[in-house]
């Protein structure tokens, strides 16, 4: 064995229990009490793209965030006017409807409250039978 092999080995004592001192590679040196240069721009740089890297990423989830805002918006948008649309289609029906039911009265008043008093007995009939059920 050589010199240094054999001084690595010195037995040291912590708590009344003997241990030999690690091994220690050739050639190493302790670690220096300050960073040289080179770890401090090494340091730097890593920082300084980390901040890049979260920079860009909020970045990119506030473009995602105003996509999905503006998506909703339209989507909105073409369901109100969708609903518009179809809320005058049935309002133009139902005035269609209610011409027709004017004209047909208009010209058979007769046949018009014959029909009128059909439509309410069944009705009454209806209703009657359903209360009665509830019971």
């Amino acid at each position: 064995m050589n010199d240094e092999a054999s001084s690595s080995e010195t037995p040291s004592t912590t708590s009344g229990i003997t241990l030999p001192d690690p091994p220690m590679a050739v050639g190493f040196k302790p670690a220096a009490a300050e960073p040289g240069p080179a770890v401090k721009e090494a340091v730097s740089d890593v920082t300084h793209q980390t901040r890049q890297s979260v920079a860009n990423a909020a970045e990119q989830i506030q473009r995602a965030g105003v996509q999905a805002v503006n998506a909703t918006k339209a989507y909105a948008n073409d369901a109100v006017d969708a609903a518009g649309r179809r809320l005058q289609a049935v309002k133009t029906q139902f005035e269609t409807t209610k011409s027709s039911a004017a004209e047909y009265i208009h010209e058979n008043p007769v046949r018009a409250v014959k029909m009128a008093a059909i439509g309410g007995a069944v009705l009454s009939a209806a209703l009657v039978l359903l209360i009665r059920r509830a019971r």
